[in-house]
């Protein structure tokens, strides 16, 4: 899973919409990921115990035959409820990777702009409070503005 992740690092590198590419690409895989998580859940599920003994394959254990044959029976729900908790996570961690982005160019505003360290750490904050409203306000009003929300906002 190391090879999806997404580490993006605001500098003066910043290569517009190339970068953003980039997250919005690393989010694709990383949901991927995630959906095959909940599909591993309908496979443990049928996964068969071998015999009347617990299945002593890891190093931790703690509990018998009917927790395995629990989780087994447990697994697709489980698995599918971390999926999508994992998504949800993984959106709100890209929209504000993109947010960020935007931030920045706004700041920017043209070529010979140059963006100092308390700049940065101003729009880090502001960021990191936007993004406290949740998935769907970052998605929908900060990092994509609708130009018909635009419109009857007038």
């Amino acid at each position: 899973m190391n090879s999806d992740r997404v580490s993006i690092t605001m500098n003066r590198n910043l290569i517009y919409p190339e970068d953003a590419r980039k997250v919005i690409d690393a989010l694709h895989k990383g949901l991927r990921y995630d959906a095959t998580v909940a599909v591993l859940g309908l496979a443990a599920a049928k996964s068969p115990l071998a015999g009347d003994t617990p299945d002593f394959s890891v190093g931790i254990r703690y509990g018998g035959i009917a927790e395995d044959r629990a989780v087994r029976r447990d697994a697709p729900g489980l698995l599918s409820r971390f999926s999508l908790i994992s998504m949800v996570s993984r959106l709100e961690r890209h929209a504000q990777f993109l947010l960020l982005q935007r931030r920045w160019i706004e700041y920017l505003g043209g070529p010979n702009k140059r963006m100092d360290g308390p700049s940065m750490l101003k729009i880090l904050r502001r960021v990191g409070l936007e993004s406290r409203g949740g998935p769907v306000k970052l998605c929908s009003e900060l990092v994509v503005v609708n130009r018909l929300m635009r419109f009857l906002i007038r």
